[in-house]
């Protein structure tokens, strides 16, 4: 996992929230909804620019990546892409990214989107959520 650098985040926050996961890859901030609540809390809380990706076609976790305005590496948004995949309960796909400016909420977590790029990705074998350091 340390190949991955992606780290479960060790600040502590104001409020737990069980419906999303917190990490770092290279820097930036990576949050995973769990469920649906999860889910739409990332959508109401992100910024325009925040970088947000999910599984194409398919129910599962949104993530977002938060972008401070800066350009996010292509590295970044794979392993983001990967956490996507394994909060989703998928091995591999194609995993859909955009600015969160493109989203449209239709309903609930149930989102339209436009002007967005997809990428391939497969977990490997030894990616294990849970091995993940805190």
């Amino acid at each position: 996992i340390s190949e991955l650098n992606i780290y479960k985040s060790p600040k502590k926050t104001k409020t737990k929230d069980d419906n999303i996961e917190t990490f770092y890859i290279d820097d930036f901030l990576v949050l995973v909804g769990k469920n649906e609540k999860g889910n739409i809390k990332l959508l109401k809380e992100s910024k325009a620019s925040d970088i947000w990706l999910h599984i194409k076609d398919k129910k599962g976790s949104h993530v977002i990546i938060k972008t401070n305005k800066k350009s996010i590496p292509q590295d970044v948004i794979i392993k983001a892409a990967k956490l996507a995949l394994v909060f989703s309960n998928e091995d591999e796909g194609i995993v859909d990214y955009t600015q969160r400016r493109n989203l449209y909420i239709q309903e609930k977590a149930f989102v339209n989107y436009v002007t967005y790029k997809s990428i391939k990705v497969k977990v490997e074998d030894e990616y294990n959520i849970s091995s993940i350091k805190h």
